[in-house]
Formats: structure tokens, C-alpha cells, sequence
């Protein structure tokens, strides 16, 4: 079971790799701007931080993954339907720069403890998690509702109405997971807000 997760891991992580370098290699080098390369470097962070994470001491059942999984491929679609970066205006881009910040400080907060699907690993109480409860989810919601503005029609405000409620569902599926242990019960009690704070 522990090599099936690793191999599972090195090949998930390197084709998250490959989407974050291809991403770079369609553009000339005077085509490269912050937007485009903020967003591999996101891509290549996350695969690495995959391919090196620790095993989990317990995944979540097939249906906390079927209910998980669609916010995660919504998201994508956001992303690939959004109009190109240079067409955008200036605010939008600086926050959604603001969105890959915020995901890759929350991302290696996590550091080897990083997952996708609900499963339970150690718990990370650094940076953005003194916060609330799911930073990396906040900061793909963030970039999700960027990607709408810079293509804003019925399509993409009815995936991101999509995107949010399996959002939510795939945070409460984490945490039905998560709350069998007590250090994240106790967690719970440190920090409040599972996403947005003094909100929810």
C-alpha cells in the first residue's frame, strides 16, 4: 500500500510538473509576464511538493473523493476559459498574483504534509493555518472568481456557482475526516474559521 501511494504520488506530482513547464514554453521570452509565470511556478510547487510528501495515515473513502474532486477540475476549467492574461485589467492581474501568493505560502506551509483529495496527515499550524482552517482552498476560490471577472458570461458564473458549493462540500468532507483525531479537534478550538474569517 505504502509503495502503490508513492508511485501514485511521483507520477501525479511530475504531470502537474509538466502542465506547470508547458505553461512557460508556449510563450516567447518577451511574452512572459507575471500572471504566466506565477501561475507554473504554482503548478511546478505543487507537483514537487506531491512527489515529496509523506504517506497519509488514512484517506478518505471513495465518496469523500467523488464529492472533492469536481471543485479541483471546475477550477481548471476556470482557469483554461478565462480570457488571455494580457487582455486583463491591471487590479485583476494584482489580485490574482495576490491569489498565487497566498496559495503557494499556504502550500509550503503545509510542506510534506501537502494533499489534494481529504486525508489525514499532520497537522500544520504555521503561517496562513493560525488563520483559518483551509488558506490554499480561500486562495483557489480567490483565483477562481479572478478567472470569471477576465471572462464574465452565464458559462463561467454558472461553473463558479458549481465550484463553490463543491468547494464546500469537499471542505466539510475534510473535516468529518479530519475531526477522528484529537489534534484537530484541538485545532478546531485554536483556530475558528474554516475559510473566510469571522464568516464561516
Amino acid at each position: 500500500m505504502f509503495k502503490r501511494e508513492v508511485y501514485f504520488n511521483i507520477l501525479l506530482g511530475i504531470s502537474i510538473i509538466y502542465w506547470g513547464i508547458m505553461g512557460l514554453s508556449h510563450y516567447a521570452f518577451a511574452e512572459l509576464t507575471l500572471v504566466r509565470i506565477g501561475s507554473s511556478v504554482l503548478n511546478i510547487s505543487v507537483g514537487t511538493l506531491i512527489v515529496f510528501r509523506k504517506p497519509a495515515k488514512k484517506n478518505g473513502s471513495l465518496g469523500s473523493f467523488v464529492i472533492s474532486l469536481p471543485s479541483f477540475i471546475i477550477g481548471g476549467m476556470l482557469f483554461k476559459m478565462a480570457q488571455p492574461f494580457d487582455s486583463w485589467e491591471l487590479p485583476l492581474k494584482a489580485i490574482f498574483l495576490i491569489g498565487i501568493a497566498s496559495a503557494l505560502i499556504s502550500s509550503f506551509a503545509l510542506g510534506k504534509n501537502f494533499s489534494i483529495l481529504p486525508s489525514i496527515r499532520e497537522i500544520s499550524k504555521r503561517g496562513p493555518y493560525q488563520v483559518v482552517r483551509h488558506p490554499i482552498y480561500l486562495s483557489e476560490l480567490l483565483l477562481a472568481v479572478c478567472c470569471v471577472i477576465g471572462n464574465f458570461n452565464l458559462i463561467t458564473i454558472t461553473l463558479l456557482l458549481l465550484f463553490i458549493t463543491f468547494l464546500y462540500y469537499r471542505i466539510l468532507q475534510e473535516e468529518k475526516l479530519l475531526e477522528n483525531t484529537s489534534e484537530y479537534k484541538r485545532y478546531q478550538e485554536a483556530v475558528k474559521w474554516k475559510l473566510i474569517p469571522r464568516i464561516w
